[in-house]
């Protein structure tokens, strides 16, 4: 049986994720850290305060990392592939055995402090695309300043990004090429565009003298959508994927077609869904601990 985990990234969060984990000791570690209550404000703060990228990032990454270890401590199934979606590869960087999670939990808190910074610096925003295919949406963009195509999540649902100008023009023509809906997102900035260009700046020399080594597991990255071992390649498209487009969709048809079981570990259901729509042979998603159980149900191959 070849598993593949996966995890979510920035907009799956929300107030109260994390609260009922039986080791909460991921989430204490940032509290020193960062010289705050960190982990009471993810716990029982308010939506606006976690809503914003520099406390979101943190806050979704210690989550799925505190959910690995809970499923190296549950399971006895070997893991084959890992992927994250955007700041899910950090998680899955951890997940692979790559690096340590003191050294992941300092680059997350770098690139959400870098990317913060970009999105006050140049105005931007983001909208959900569906019912076109990735060719069709940039055939559009293609005439536009300052809009991009920044993820495409499954064959018809794509992520524009852009100024707030451009996008709302790019919405008619979408609708008019026969788009389903133009969802407008509620984010900080225009993710995976040039607009984090000063991020991506800032944060490469920061990534380059990073501890990584290579993956035990197929490590699958954003800007490629295929599995990376190389440590120089994997560092270089940790900071390309700051204003590359995240190619989800083609490493969700890589995996679905090499694995049996897909496990999302995270806050929110998004990339367990994408698996099922996109034919992914058995599908599970975890929040919290006792969702291991509808694991051990099925599989019927878990520890303890």
């Amino acid at each position: 049986m070849k598993l593949a985990l996966l995890f979510p990234g920035q907009g799956s969060q929300y107030i109260g994720m994390g609260s009922g984990l039986s080791d909460k000791s991921k989430f204490h570690y940032a509290d020193h850290v960062l010289d705050e209550a960190f982990s009471q404000q993810v716990f029982s703060g308010e939506e606006n305060w976690l809503t914003k990228t520099k406390h979101s990032q943190m806050a979704i990454f210690l989550l799925s990392a505190s959910l690995y270890d809970a499923f190296k401590k549950t399971c006895a199934l070997p893991v084959f592939a890992v992927a994250g979606l955007s700041l899910g590869e950090y998680s899955a960087l951890y997940a692979a055995g790559s690096i340590s999670f003191e050294d992941a939990f300092a680059l997350v808190r770098l690139r959400a402090m870098h990317m913060d910074e970009a999105c006050r610096e140049k105005e931007g925003t983001m909208s959900a695309v569906l019912g076109l295919t990735k060719e069709e949406i940039e055939e559009v963009i293609a005439p536009l300043d300052d809009a991009w195509l920044a993820n495409h999540n499954m064959p018809l649902q794509s992520v524009v990004s852009g100024s707030k100008k451009s996008l709302s023009q790019l919405t008619p023509l979408l609708l008019e090429k026969g788009a389903k809906k133009v969802v407008p997102l509620e984010v900080q900035g225009a993710f995976h565009s040039p607009f984090m260009e000063p991020a991506q700046k800032a944060f490469s020399p920061q990534v380059k003298k990073a501890s990584i080594s290579p993956p035990n597991a197929a490590f699958y990255m954003n800007v490629l959508g295929s599995s990376v071992a190389e440590v120089d390649q994997m560092k270089s498209l940790l900071t390309q994927q700051i204003t590359k487009p995240v190619l989800w969709c083609k490493t969700m048809e890589d995996i679905i077609e090499e694995v049996d079981v897909c496990i999302e570990l995270g806050p929110g259901k998004t990339l367990s869904k994408i698996a099922r729509k996109m034919g992914a042979k058995q599908v599970f998603s975890v929040e919290k601990e006792e969702d291991f159980l509808s694991i051990k149900n099925t599989l019927g191959n878990l520890d303890g």
